[in-house]
């Protein structure tokens, strides 16, 4: 929590309350679905690119992690509800539960291979959720992001093609930062790359000049 500034902590709170009163706490969702950027930054009262930002490096330090459908969750607040379910069918309000296998409750991450083996054994730790393989949710907060929206099967094959991409947060940085120049802003963002484009050709390199002096260009 150290990493982040003043406003990002406010709107991890933020988060943190909204996974807590979420349909399944633990997860940052709202009618099934992941929670939208813009819902967040109006309850934050802040701005969808600042938000975007707080949490890709909420991601990036492990504070929080995102599933393979696009979930935000907290593995900690996952745990203690499990937890606290297990008391629930066991008819307690608290101390030791009885000495048999506490059920897990159903948290809809993708299993390991070896968890449905082992998961039956257990009787005494709570079993915590494995950690989802990355890729969908990631394309999503990409997605989010860019401002052209065209193509969305073509560009999350090449996200997935693509292997040699930079960690998430500074692809959104990358895009927050080019979304600031006069190409893209001009024409009402007619000369902005398709997305697909974009991470084929590895644009998050480019390097944006200042409009200034070149009011019509925007990208050595």
């Amino acid at each position: 929590m150290q990493a982040l500034n003043a406003e990002e902590r406010g709107i991890w709170f933020e988060i943190l309350m909204l996974m807590h009163d979420s349909e399944q706490r633990g997860k940052l969702m709202l009618n099934g679905k992941p929670y939208p950027i813009d819902a967040i930054a109006n309850i934050a009262n802040s701005e969808k690119a600042k938000v975007n930002l707080a949490i890709t490096k909420i991601l990036t330090y492990g504070v929080a992690e995102i599933d393979a459908g696009g979930f935000i969750f907290n593995r900690r607040m996952l745990r203690d509800e499990s937890f606290r379910m297990s008391r629930v069918f066991n008819g307690k309000k608290g101390g030791r539960p009885k000495t048999y296998t506490k059920p897990s409750l159903n948290l809809n991450l993708t299993p390991s291979s070896s968890s449905s083996s082992s998961s039956s054994s257990s009787t005494s730790n709570t079993p915590i959720p494995p950690l989802p393989p990355k890729g969908v949710g990631e394309f999503n907060y990409f997605w989010e992001s860019y401002p052209k929206k065209i193509g969305k099967g073509n560009a999350y094959k090449v996200w997935v093609k693509s292997k040699n991409k930079p960690a998430l947060d500074v692809i959104l940085a990358a895009i927050e930062k080019q979304k600031q120049c006069a190409q893209w802003q001009k024409e009402s963002g007619q000369f902005i790359p398709n997305p697909s484009t974009w991470l084929s050709q590895g644009r998050w390199d480019d390097e944006v000049v200042s409009p200034e002096p070149e009011p019509a260009g925007c990208l050595e």
